[in-house]
């Protein structure tokens, strides 16, 4: 794929408009990994060691504590792997919605970009993004005659 020296402001208008649809979510995402990594880095570091290295007499309330911290971390980045396949859906549906609703382009061209997108979700924003240039382009010729 070519890369895309300058994207057209109606472009930029629409990824924002799809930012705050998925907005909230990636906050809670990065809140749940900024949190979870060092939750679970701490906790299998120090169960290691207290596992092999102090002997078990005098760890038992120490365990407790690190295995919740691990439980903990590993929710959030269980619920944060959840989030992102919710991020992923609200931007499907936002896309098709969007192009479904266009009423610059053709049923043949909605059809055909909806087609692709169904076909290869991943990659949808480079779909999308082709479709709002081609109905930038559509705008601009009926705008000239």
């Amino acid at each position: 794929m070519a890369t895309r020296p300058e994207i057209p402001r109606i472009v930029k208008n629409e990824l924002e408009k799809l930012g705050q649809v998925i907005g909230p979510l990636l906050k809670r995402i990065s809140g749940y990994r900024f949190w979870s990594i060092p939750f679970l880095s701490i906790s299998i570091f120090n169960l290691f060691t207290l596992l092999v290295l102090i002997p078990q007499d005098q760890t038992r309330t120490a365990l407790i504590i690190y295995a919740i911290l691990g439980a903990i971390g590993l929710a959030m980045l269980r619920e944060s792997n959840v989030l992102i396949k919710e991020v992923r859906k609200k931007s499907l549906t936002y896309i098709l919605e969007r192009i479904s609703a266009s009423s610059d382009t053709t049923v043949d061209q909605k059809q055909r970009y909806l087609l692709k997108i169904r076909k290869s979700p991943p990659q949808a924003f480079e779909v999308f993004i082709d479709f709002l240039e081609e109905e930038i382009k559509l705008m601009d010729l009926e705008d000239q005659s």
